[in-house]
């Protein structure tokens, strides 16, 4: 897992800054994107929990800020489905 690189993001840092969610940037452990949806992923207690954003000509818009914690495995697993906004995710409703 990589950090989400504030610098690669901007937009998407000052969006997630403004939005003021409870965990912080520097707190957030990975992140997947296809450029348009976002999914923002921090450590809880050695699973994921994430909160997903979509980008709209230009600018950030936040879908869900916290869901079902899942499984450093089924994270690691989870794809974008190309033009869709959400994640896909092994094991779950979604896959």
């Amino acid at each position: 897992m990589a950090k989400p690189d504030a610098k690669k993001w901007p937009k998407l840092k000052q969006y997630w800054d403004d939005y003021g969610h409870m965990k912080s940037w520097d707190q957030l452990v990975d992140m997947k994107t296809d450029g348009a949806y976002a999914a923002l992923a921090w450590d809880d207690d050695g699973e994921i929990q994430y909160a997903d954003l979509y980008c709209v000509g230009g600018e950030w818009e936040m879908l869900n800020d916290g869901g079902d914690t899942i499984s450093k495995k089924q994270w690691t697993g989870a794809r974008i489905k190309p033009d869709c906004d959400y994640l896909i995710i092994p094991g779950a409703e979604n896959d």
